[in-house]
């Protein structure tokens, strides 16, 4: 059984379409490279990557981008007063990831409320108000 897909003994980076009932032209992955081999390879220059220790600088930015609405950090006197005006607190508003890529590129922190403007070709402009969380 050499070549198919096992437990034992079966190196994936191998396996070929055919061993999956698939047309020969569909390739699974790149070819006479293992599976370490194919992720160490070198990342294009204008690809933003993180390798341990080592960062390359971001090429774009992602609020730059079309399909990506406007991300405001508000202050904290405008917090106090989305927040009476919508009779919440803190917990009962929608989250959003400290993680999120536009939130660490704004640099909001733990806390913040977030207002979001969309675009809206029904509604015209729409706002959206997120707090960032863990």
């Amino acid at each position: 059984m050499k070549g198919k897909p096992g437990v034992e003994g079966s190196n994936l980076a191998n396996l070929n379409s055919q061993d999956f009932g698939l047309s020969p032209k569909i390739p699974l992955g790149p070819p006479n490279k293992n599976i370490g081999e194919a992720m160490t390879e070198e990342k294009p220059e204008n690809c933003a990557i993180e390798n341990g220790n080592e960062k390359e600088k971001k090429e774009f930015k992602i609020t730059d981008h079309h399909l990506v609405p406007k991300h405001e950090v508000m202050t904290e006197k405008e917090k106090e007063k989305v927040m009476k005006s919508f009779n919440v607190i803190e917990k009962q508003l929608p989250k959003i990831l400290h993680s999120d890529p536009v939130i660490k590129e704004i640099g909001a922190k733990i806390g913040d409320l977030i207002k979001i403007t969309r675009n809206s070709q029904v509604a015209g402009k729409t706002v959206y108000y997120r707090i960032v969380s863990k």
